[in-house]
């Protein structure tokens, strides 16, 4: 089975959304933990969002749920609508050859490339990016967008002589699906994976309890039922950052958070969520 190393990019099945509002986003934010709706272009307009496979279908391999969908109903202009990945730490990779794969259907030609982010804090370096490589359009002689297999390969660059920012873990590396500008479109994403190397056996997919407890090092959140008493909050595994934490419910009084231990008062159970997310 990969593991992380081998395949930092995380959620590429889309199996895991903590919260169902951020199934479907209408505006630039997170959709899951690590997929990022970053612009729809200036005036755009559209929705990006998780749908699901119909059960037993066979066109896209090892039975996946769901796809994530990018839906553009009015044209950006100057910035291109951009949907991104974001991987923990610029030096994921640095200097080698690597692979983007997975399978995908669009009624445009969509482009694709790498980004690597310095982070935040002190003077860090500025962004390196790739040059886009264009996945054709997937639509046949019928009209219809069918799904097809990508393959695409970037040698990313060192990080020598680069300089990172003093804010701590916040350098990362985005894979970005960049749309054209005044164009309306629909795309679909499955089976996403990076790996190391050229072309590789795209057979192989972590197991979502896996999946799951990598991603809780980004986002985590919980429900916790409480009465007039004052309740703790630990985290399942160690945070990317110190997360931004919140608690509320919408029965109760407003809980106060310090640190991770949290209070109301009443009968009903507080929704705790902890974000670390990458950009967030």
């Amino acid at each position: 089975m990969l593991d992380i190393d081998e395949n930092p990019l995380l959620n590429g099945y889309f199996d895991h959304v903590p919260d169902d509002a951020d199934a479907s986003i209408t505006a630039a934010g997170y959709i899951g933990v690590s997929w990022r709706l970053h612009d729809l272009g200036t005036d755009g307009v559209g929705t990006v969002s998780r749908q699901a496979f119909d059960f037993g279908q066979v066109t896209v391999p090892e039975n996946p749920e769901y796809f994530l969908r990018f839906a553009q109903t009015t044209g950006g202009t100057s910035t291109k609508p951009t949907l991104l990945n974001a991987i923990e730490d610029v030096r994921t990779f640095a200097g080698e050859l690597v692979t983007l794969q997975g399978y995908y259907r669009s009624n445009i030609a969509i482009g694709v490339r790498y980004r690597q982010d310095f982070g935040a804090g002190g003077s860090p370096s500025a962004d390196v990016s790739g040059d886009e490589v264009s996945l054709p359009n997937t639509v046949d002689s019928n009209s219809t967008a069918q799904w097809k297999p990508f393959s695409v390969t970037f040698r990313l660059p060192t990080v020598v002589g680069k300089t990172l920012g003093t804010t701590a873990n916040t350098s990362h590396l985005a894979i970005e699906f960049r749309s054209p500008l005044a164009t309306t479109f629909q795309y679909d994403l499955a089976n996403v994976r990076l790996v190391r190397g050229g072309s590789r056996d795209t057979s192989k997919r972590r197991p979502k309890t896996l999946e799951k407890r990598y991603l809780d090092r980004y986002y985590w959140a919980a429900s916790v039922q409480a009465q007039n008493a004052a309740f703790h909050v630990g985290f399942p595994t160690q945070m990317r950052a110190a997360p931004t934490v919140a608690a509320g419910a919408a029965t109760a009084d407003t809980a106060t958070v310090d640190g991770m231990s949290l209070t109301h008062n009443a009968e009903a159970a507080v929704a705790v969520t902890a974000d670390a997310r990458i950009g967030a």
